[in-house]
Formats: structure tokens, C-alpha cells, sequence
């Protein structure tokens, strides 16, 4: 299984986020995907 992230804004710095709004524990992360501000492009 691989668990992919899908980024809408920006990367942030470890501990810049409220715990409370995590869905997955970034132990299961396998990829990060930074979507460009005008949309994804196939």
C-alpha cells in the first residue's frame, strides 16, 4: 500500500500544524504531491 498526500497550498515546517486537523499520521506517508495554484495538469 502506498499512501499518497495531495498538498492544495503550501508545505509547512513540522509542528506548524493543529494536531486536531492531521487525518494521517505522517509515519504512513509515502509520497507528498504539491498541486500548482492553477490546477492539476495531466
Amino acid at each position: 500500500t502506498v499512501t499518497i498526500v495531495e498538498v492544495e497550498n503550501e508545505v509547512v515546517e513540522a509542528g506548524e500544524l493543529d494536531p486536531d486537523h492531521i487525518h494521517v499520521p505522517g509515519i504512513y506517508v509515502d509520497r507528498i504531491i504539491t498541486i500548482p495554484p492553477d490546477g492539476i495538469w495531466y
